[in-house]
C-alpha cells in the first residue's frame, strides 16, 4: 500500500530539513495522524524519491544553467541592467570555467606529474560498474556509486 499523500511531502520536507529519522516518525504520528507503519512507509517513499532526484544528469543540467543565465544575461541587457547583465555574465564565466587556466606547466612535461595510485585505484574499482557515461572524474564515479547503494537499500 502506498503512503498517504498528503503526508509525503511533509515528511520529504523535514527529511531535507535535517531532522532525524526518529523525529520525523514522532511527527508524522503525532501532529500528521499517521500510524507508525504509514509514517515508515513514507519516509521509506520520500528518501527513495529525494535519491532519484539528487541523480541527475550532468549534462543536462549544465545544459539548462547555461540556457538559464544566457536568458537572464539577455533580459538585463535588454532593460539596461548592466549590473545584472555584468552578475550573470560572471557566473556563466565561473559555470564554464572562463577564469582557470587552459593548460598548466604539468601540460607540457607529462613526466613532471604522476598520477595518485589511490584515485587510480577507486576508478579502477568503480568504471566497470557502468555508473557513468565513460569520462567522469573519480569523485563523480563514486557519487553516482553511492547514489545507486542508498536506491537499493531504501527499496528494502
Amino acid at each position: 500500500m502506498p503512503p498517504a499523500p498528503a503526508i509525503l511531502p511533509k515528511i520529504a520536507f523535514m527529511l531535507v530539513s535535517g531532522l532525524s529519522e526518529e523525529s520525523i516518525l514522532a511527527t508524522a504520528t503525532e501532529k500528521l495522524g499517521a500510524s507508525k507503519r504509514a509514517a515508515r512507509r513514507a519516509l521509506r517513499e520520500a528518501r527513495a524519491r529525494l535519491i532519484i532526484a539528487a541523480n541527475y544528469d550532468r549534462d543536462e543540467a549544465l545544459g539548462a544553467a547555461i540556457a538559464r543565465l544566457s536568458d537572464c544575461y539577455a533580459k538585463s541587457m535588454a532593460i539596461s541592467d548592466i549590473k545584472t547583465a555584468v552578475q550573470t555574465q560572471r557566473e556563466l564565466n565561473r559555470l564554464l570555467r572562463l577564469y582557470e587556466p587552459r593548460f598548466s606547466l604539468d601540460d607540457l612535461d607529462p613526466a613532471a606529474s604522476t598520477p595518485d595510485p589511490e584515485l587510480a585505484a577507486v576508478r579502477q574499482h568503480l568504471e566497470p560498474l557502468g555508473l557513468g557515461q565513460g569520462n567522469e572524474p573519480a569523485a563523480e564515479l563514486a557519487r553516482l556509486a553511492a547514489v545507486e547503494i542508498i536506491r537499493l537499500r531504501s527499496r528494502s
